[in-house]
């Protein structure tokens, strides 16, 4: 790492990842969106060129050629398309210039393009779903460690209400499940293959297309051809909205963190490592990667509008919607690199249990104490908040349940001894959480813990055979193009 202008008053330097993701779009930016679909350009010619040799349309010695050249292309692991109208027309200049013959028959880049593109949704979806269980499962092994302190919830940025820091990262977790569970019903959606449409209505031979889906480890074909040319702005959208989704959790967890490491605030501590300086404030230390991440959230949130706003032509295909191949990968490049920091930021947070009990204030405690009072004596819960108020009007730098006591009395409220026993014991904001019953609430974190780590086992199964389905959908194509060339030989 260079040296940095603004490290003086680090102890650590930042991690190298977190410098990465802060300058990623300054310094690296991003490769063309063809670069990203290469490989699968590369394997769905593979499967398309097995379906014609296997349905007579093309000779198999040709077929043959055409796959030692797809071969020799794949082992020089190309980098650079650049010089060619896209990605199609860099490999098929290359096997035409190999072999003399193109596989393109009754095919159009049409149906080629969304073909590459679903493959690398899906891929996608199963990387983000992996980053996400590793996500979830740092969170769980942070919350388990914390110290149980009281944290103030905070409703139009004014405390009101107490928790603790446990119950605030059992929700991150929640969060991320629904992102997971959605992400695994996506990939049933998405997991359809377009490839044998053609430009839009399909051809004339005798293509097989359930072959080429099943090959490509695709669940079905999706069925109607022009529908499937048509539809290419609704598979991004789809993509789009659950990674939008999934980045305003990411946004949200940031802000929390950004808003309880204030220095007005002191809750939480971001180690130097998750942080950077000021070029001209020695003195600083910023939140630069979770300031990021919002972001970048709002990127992709603006990604899935764009998209959008491509659907809705008439039916067929129409260029401009060639620009959400851009968005899909630039998107996931964002929610990706996203992902992976985020448990390097959980491993350099701490907990100052002493800044957590000086900034929560004492008034917190009246809601529950509000609530005590309507049940003991079954009258109105409005009734109690407005004598409440009126105490905390006239006691407000000092919570005096025998003042509370004499203003009830004012209102015909009259408490025993054990009532007023039970209400002192609310006046400690530390018992609070303790005392909040409710199924999810603060008292109940080791449930909570309990069913997100059931959730995410069931979900990581499902995760798994997803991944596993696709494996062997690509083990069989390749063990199908070797056991050609091999019978060639």
């Amino acid at each position: 790492m260079k040296d940095i202008m603004w490290g003086g008053v680090f102890k650590e330097k930042p991690h190298p990842s977190i410098i990465r993701f802060t300058s990623r779009t300054d310094i690296y930016g991003y490769p063309g969106a063809d670069h990203y679909l290469l490989k699968y350009e590369i394997i769905t010619n593979y499967a398309y060129t097995l379906m014609l040799i296997r349905q007579g349309i093309l000779e198999k010695k040709v077929g043959m050629r055409i796959l030692n050249a797809l071969k020799e292309l794949e082992k020089t692991n190309p980098t650079h398309i650049e010089g060619h109208e896209d990605v199609h027309s860099y490999v098929e200049s290359y096997i035409l210039a190999k072999t003399g013959y193109t596989p393109h028959i009754c095919r159009s880049r049409n149906d080629q393009v969304i073909t590459l593109e679903r493959l690398f949704i899906r891929e996608s979806i199963l990387i983000i779903q992996e980053l996400i269980i590793n996500l979830i499962e740092k969170l769980v092994e942070k919350m388990s460690s914390f110290p149980e302190v009281c944290i103030p919830l905070y409703t139009h940025w004014r405390q009101a209400d107490v928790s603790t820091i446990r119950h605030l990262f059992t929700s991150y977790a929640s969060m991320l499940i629904r992102d997971l569970e959605d992400l695994v019903e996506r990939f049933k959606i998405i997991n359809t293959c377009p490839l044998g449409s053609s430009a839009v209505a399909g051809c004339s031979l005798n293509i097989d297309r359930k072959f080429l889906a099943d090959l490509l480890g695709f669940y079905s074909i999706q069925y109607n051809t022009l529908d499937s040319i048509g539809s290419r702005w609704e598979w991004h959208s789809r993509y789009l909205s659950s990674l939008s989704i999934l980045m305003k959790h990411l946004a949200t967890i940031s802000r929390d963190l950004i808003l309880y490491s204030m220095d007005e605030i002191g809750i939480i501590k971001l180690g130097d490592k998750i942080s950077t300086g000021s070029s001209s404030l020695p003195h600083k230390r910023n939140p630069d990667p979770l300031e990021i991440i919002i972001g970048k959230s709002i990127k992709v949130a603006s990604l899935l509008q764009s998209v959008l706003s491509l659907g809705g032509e008439p039916s067929g295909y129409h260029r401009e919607t060639q620009e959400g191949k851009w968005f899909i990968t630039i998107a996931t490049e964002d929610v990706v690199g996203s992902l992976e920091i985020m448990p390097i930021i959980l491993d350099n947070i701490s907990v100052d249990a002493k800044n957590a009990h000086n900034v929560v204030k004492d008034y917190l405690v009246l809601p529950e104490i509000a609530n005590q009072i309507a049940a003991m004596k079954n009258i109105s819960f409005r009734k109690v908040h407005r004598i409440i108020g009126e105490w905390l009007k006239e006691n407000e730098k000092q919570l005096d349940i025998s003042r509370l006591v004499e203003k009830l009395k004012e209102h015909k409220i009259t408490l025993t001894n054990d009532e007023i026993r039970i209400l002192r014991s609310y006046l400690k904001v530390e018992n609070i959480p303790k005392l909040k019953r409710t199924t999810g609430g603060p008292s109940d974190t080791q449930n909570n813990i309990r069913f997100i780590i059931s959730n995410l086992s069931e979900l990581m199964r499902k995760h798994q055979s997803q991944k596993n389905y696709v494996e062997k959908a690509r083990e069989k194509l390749y063990n199908l193009v070797n056991k050609i060339l091999e019978n060639s030989a």
